[in-house]
Parts: C-alpha cells; sequence; structure tokens
C-alpha cells in the first residue's frame, strides 16, 4: 500500500497543491509550506498592528491551536465524501484502503499479543495519508474560511500546516474565533488540544479582562510571543533569546548533532 500511494501521490501533486492552497492549508503538497505559514503570521501581525494606530482593540492578536491526534480521529466518512467530489478518480483505491474496520496488530517478541479494531484516522506510513488528513478537513476549512473571510480588510488571516492551525484576528474577535473553532472542530472529529494551544496578546497585559478570560478557558496566554509547534515562533527578540526558549533549543540540538557525527567519524575512521 506504501509504495501504491506514491503513485497518485506523484501525479496528481500539482492538484493537491492548488485545492490545499485554497484552503491555507500549507502542509501538504505546498513547497516551503512551513516558511510561507510563518511569513503568513508576521507578516499579518506587522500590517494590523500599522492599521491599529494604538487603538488595543484593533491589536493583532495571533492565536495557535493544536488538534489532538489530528489523524488518528479524522471522520472516515468525511474524507469519503471529499475523495467523491475533489478527486473521484481516488475513489475505489480510497475504499479499499479505509471502508470498514482495519487492524492494529501490537506485536511483542515477534508474535502478535493484541489486535485493535479501527474505524476512524488514517494509518501512519500511507504515502496519502497527510493528504487524506487534508481531505478529510475540507469541510472544516471551508467553514473556517467562511467564518473568518481571511481575503477580506476586515476578515481574520490564518495557515496551517496539518493539524497546527495560526490564525491572527484583531484583539476584539479573538473571543469569538477561538470560540468557533472549539466549537466547530469536534464535529469534524478533531477536538483542540487546550495543552497547546496558546495566543499571543502583542503589547497586550496579562492583567486584563481579556487575559483572565482566555485563561479560564484553558489555553496559554502570552504577552512577549509565540512558540509556534511548527516552524520559527514570532516575537521581539526578548521573546527569541530567553533562557530556555527557542534560540537556546535549536542551539543545543545543533551541538548534539555535531557532537553525534563527531563519534561516528571517531568509530569509523574517518
Amino acid at each position: 500500500r506504501r509504495i501504491t500511494g506514491r503513485v497518485p501521490v506523484a501525479e496528481m501533486k500539482h492538484f493537491f497543491a492548488k485545492l490545499f492552497a485554497q484552503l491555507r492549508q500549507l502542509g501538504c503538497a505546498i513547497p516551503a509550506g512551513v516558511e510561507i505559514a510563518y511569513h503568513t503570521t508576521v507578516l499579518a501581525c506587522d500590517h494590523l498592528e500599522a492599521l491599529a494606530d494604538g487603538d488595543d482593540a484593533e491589536m493583532p492578536s495571533p492565536i495557535q491551536i493544536d488538534f489532538e491526534n489530528g489523524f488518528n480521529n479524522i471522520n472516515r466518512a468525511a474524507l469519503q465524501e471529499a475523495v467523491e467530489e475533489h478527486c473521484p478518480q481516488l475513489l475505489r483505491y480510497n475504499t479499499l484502503c479505509y471502508h470498514g474496520l482495519g487492524n492494529l496488530y501490537a506485536i511483542e517478541g515477534g508474535k502478535v499479543v493484541a489486535t485493535i479494531q479501527c474505524n476512524h484516522g488514517v494509518w501512519q506510513g500511507d504515502s496519502t495519508g497527510s493528504h487524506k488528513y487534508c481531505l478529510g478537513m475540507i469541510k472544516f476549512f471551508q467553514k473556517l474560511a467562511s467564518e473568518l473571510r481571511p481575503h477580506t480588510t476586515s476578515g481574520v488571516p490564518f495557515s496551517a500546516i496539518f493539524d497546527n492551525v495560526t490564525l491572527v484576528p484583531r484583539r476584539r474577535h479573538v473571543l469569538s474565533v477561538l470560540d468557533f473553532i472549539l466549537q466547530e472542530a469536534p464535529r469534524d472529529g478533531q477536538v483542540p488540544n487546550l495543552n497547546k494551544t496558546a495566543i499571543w496578546l502583542r503589547k497586550g497585559s496579562l492583567d486584563s479582562e481579556l487575559a483572565q478570560e482566555l485563561l479560564q478557558r484553558g489555553v496559554k496566554v502570552s504577552v512577549h510571543g509565540l512558540d509556534r509547534l511548527l516552524g520559527a515562533p514570532v516575537g521581539g527578540t526578548d521573546w527569541l533569546v530567553r533562557p530556555n526558549g527557542h534560540l537556546v533549543h535549536i542551539t543545543a540540538q545543533a551541538i548534539r548533532l555535531t557532537e553525534r557525527i563527531s563519534t561516528i567519524k571517531a568509530s569509523t575512521g574517518w
């Protein structure tokens, strides 16, 4: 199945890129999608702050939302409907792969120790898995775009890397945007992970009424920046270079990688 799945991925890459770009789903079939999502967030923040002209209610307040086990919880009925509507040439293949119950086998010591039946989600390792996740989420992202009207001057820019969504509403819209996603996403099988949901009240205050309302909803609130789950964070220099922050983490990862390469060289005599 993995080998077979590579065929439509290769043959339909331009089709998928066009379809997903229209929905601002940049994680699949779109080259440099992570970078595009990052620049979308940064440029939207800068633009909205310039338009705000000191009005606190108009200031940008980016939201990052991660859907818990997004790939495992995608609605297969929604996936099948999307395949039938947008790429019917894959309908028979998708039906073969995802129609009815599937089995997940747990193996220990070379033996099957448990069999778990599954009737939702897409497989890890499926070459078309990420494409099918995005297809299964089409209706949700259509609703999101309709609600937020990202193409209008008063709308809310957003972008997604699979099940990680970053939005840039004005401060006066933060609660309504957040509540819309918290209410609508579960209807499409996607439950927001509040532990990974964060909001940056740019030039705001943690003592504000808005900050307290957001905290009551169980999300994280920052006034310095946003640690995005996929891609570079957004925020001021102090946020990026803070102790235990993004720069510290990537520096530590680079050091570990260099040390491992040195170890390999020493052991192989390179």
